[in-house]
């Protein structure tokens, strides 16, 4: 446990100060030890929406939220890296689970308008966001 979290630190660290690949990397080796930890797979997540890799950001949030579903924020970054692939639906309900758990943000609001724009009801998303159209 205490190497898992070592990683984890490292990690965050790197991450933080734009070590995005330093990140990726300390992650990648945690992984081959077999630490998959849920802090850990957020933090890999989060490297691969800094570098736009959608994808394998799903695959890991998605892990990261299987092993703690209630590890903070894990569902708006998986929203994110599927709004970021063109999937609108699933995030919207990820936003709003987010939002029972954390709290409501400007940040969740701005991603949940978003996805109700792609899907086609601006007025919602004016709504949620407090404007006029």
């Amino acid at each position: 446990e205490g190497e898992a979290t070592a990683s984890s630190l490292l990690a965050e660290h790197l991450r933080r100060h734009g070590d995005i690949e330093g990140a990726a990397l300390v992650v990648s080796e945690a992984a081959a030890r077999g630490d998959t930890t849920p802090i850990l797979l957020l933090i890999g997540g989060l490297a691969r929406l800094e570098q736009s890799r959608w994808a394998e950001a799903e695959s890991a949030l998605r892990g990261a939220l299987r092993r703690d579903p209630e590890l903070p924020e894990v569902r708006y970054y998986l929203g994110i890296a599927l709004a970021e692939q063109g999937i609108y639906a699933e995030p919207l309900n990820l936003f709003r689970d987010e939002r029972l758990l954390s709290g409501a943000s400007n940040q969740l609001d701005s991603a949940e308008a978003k996805c109700l724009q792609a899907l086609g009801d601006p007025a919602a998303a004016a709504v949620l966001l407090g404007t006029q159209l």
